[in-house]
């Protein structure tokens, strides 16, 4: 795992166990997050986790507004007009 991963606990806790016992060579830490950011990192993680690629397509959220070619011209236009 890289230095960002998270890990799904690979065991289920009942709401009425108090106890849980697992092999402590495997143990890095452990930790219950409640932190809503850090839930929000970990849920982006799973839904890219299976992608190919870290690549993201930009979009005008992430302020894309359009091509180079096409911002070119279009600053080209707006110069020779002024």
């Amino acid at each position: 795992m890289g230095v960002n991963a998270v890990q799904v606990n690979p065991w289920m806790t009942l709401t009425g166990d108090s106890i849980i016992i697992i092999d402590m060579e495997k143990v890095i830490t452990i930790s219950e997050v409640t932190d809503e950011q850090m839930i929000s990192v970990y849920n982006k993680y799973l839904r890219d986790k299976d992608r190919d690629s870290n690549e993201t397509k930009a979009n005008k959220e992430m302020g894309f507004l359009s091509s180079i070619s096409d911002a070119r011209v279009s600053l080209e236009r707006l110069y020779k007009s002024s």
